[in-house]
């Protein structure tokens, strides 16, 4: 998320760097403007640049392939093309209000959006936005987004898989706990109850131990031990 963040303003700030060339300094915009294409043919992330009516003037290859567009395709479409139906007018509002107050909750931020691909199917992406001013006082805004859509498998897979070992250990007939050992200078000297099962419970008696230690919950334990 970060590091999306600080592509975005880095792309913004070498592409404001690049147009602020002067005509005296027209070599040097010329290298600005080549660094500016080699760091987009560089990137795995998807970044566009629109203008204030949100058509894209800049979308680098991996925008492409990530929205599933024919190379070049994008450039003069609205930016809208890439998210559902229901978030274009969220995405309108947004962008008037910017222009008009210079208000925005997206701005310099990363956020989770969902973006659309061609044949119409959607896929979580972080977005981050970036400004830049340009000499004649209009504004371009610089998008990166990232594919998320692995780590979100990855996130569901982990939550169904600890779901169902909750269930298993829920429905135990054996009473399990699950517990940490504690050392004093290398001897064990304690543990400390970090998860119990119903059944545990039941058999024991013992209620409300999740957290404590063994010795504070069976305080004669060394003794009978």
């Amino acid at each position: 998320s970060v590091a999306a963040g600080a592509v975005g303003w880095r792309y913004g700030r070498q592409l404001s760097e690049a147009y602020a060339q002067t005509e005296d300094a027209r070599d040097q915009a010329q290298q600005g403007e080549a660094q500016v294409k080699a760091l987009l043919r560089s990137m795995a992330d998807a970044v566009f640049e629109i203008d204030e009516s949100s058509t894209i003037l800049i979308a680098n290859e991996s925008a492409h392939r990530m929205f599933g567009w024919p190379s070049g395709e994008l450039i003069g479409r609205n930016v809208t093309v890439l998210m559902p139906p229901e978030d274009v007018s969220r995405h309108e509002a947004g962008l008037r209000r910017y222009l008009e107050t210079g208000e925005s909750r997206i701005i310099g931020k990363v956020v989770e959006v969902t973006g659309r691909r061609r044949d119409g199917s959607p896929f979580p992406c972080e977005l981050s936005v970036a400004v830049v001013l340009l000499p004649d006082g209009t504004r371009r805004f610089i998008g990166v987004h990232r594919d998320v859509t692995e780590r979100k498998q990855a996130h569901q897979a982990l939550k169904a898989s600890e779901e169902k070992h909750r269930s298993l250990f829920e429905n135990m007939l054996e009473g399990f706990a699950h517990c940490r050992m504690l050392y004093d200078h290398g001897k064990p000297e304690d543990f400390i109850y970090l998860d119990v099962n119903s059944a545990f419970e039941r058999l024991t008696g013992l209620k409300n131990v999740v957290g404590r230690r063994v010795t504070e919950v069976i305080p004669n334990i060394r003794q009978t031990n």
